[in-house]
């Protein structure tokens, strides 16, 4: 199955989206990651090889005209009972495109083999998110998805600071986040 199939199937179940607009969700979003850009031009010459970038490119400007997915009905969506446990991956990518730079904190839920970002904060700043962004974010998703129902929260090696597994802890978040080698821990009086 491709990997816009799988998201596709995500989307359809999880928010009642209509098969079709599934689809073409599932393709853009998979044509973003295989372009590693923005440029619609490129997402649609990556979306679906069978037909002409042309055709992607009028279906990507059908679905930025006719669909529109609110992050917050997404969450609402996520934390009805009965919907499972999730799981979510806190990123940031920063890059730069025709004289503005992009730097971009990010929780999003993964789904199959993707992730749909949920809450996306512009760093607005050069380099690494600070604990009280990382609070932030996170606080924003637990307003509306009890923490109960996150089965995991993984992040970077940049996300491991004190302060923020402290407040992951606070808030009864299960985490994993990577550390760099060279971090020492100690627990229960013995260093690791």
């Amino acid at each position: 199955m491709q990997e816009h199939s799988k998201l596709a199937k995500c989307l359809k179940e999880h928010m009642k989206v209509h098969e079709q607009r599934a689809k073409g969700i599932g393709m853009f979003m998979s044509g973003v990651i295989k372009a590693r850009s923005v440029h619609l031009s490129e997402i649609g010459e990556r979306m679906n090889s069978r037909v002409e970038p042309a055709s992607n490119l009028r279906r990507i400007h059908r679905l930025l005209e006719e669909v529109s997915i609110d992050a917050e009905d997404v969450l609402v969506m996520m934390g009805k009972e009965g919907q499972g446990n999730v799981k979510l991956s806190l990123d940031r990518s920063d890059w730069s495109s025709a004289r503005q730079k992009n730097n971009l904190l990010t929780l999003a839920v993964a789904c199959q083999n993707s992730a749909l970002p949920l809450v996306v904060h512009d760093l607005d700043k050069a380099g690494c998110s600070n604990s009280t962004e990382r609070i932030a974010i996170l606080d924003q998703v637990l307003e509306t998805l009890p923490s109960e129902r996150i089965e995991v929260l993984t992040g970077d090696r940049e996300f491991a600071s004190v302060a923020f597994v402290t407040h992951l802890i606070k808030r009864k978040v299960n985490f994993a986040l990577r550390l760099p080698k060279d971090t020492l821990i100690t627990f229960q009086g013995k260093c690791q």
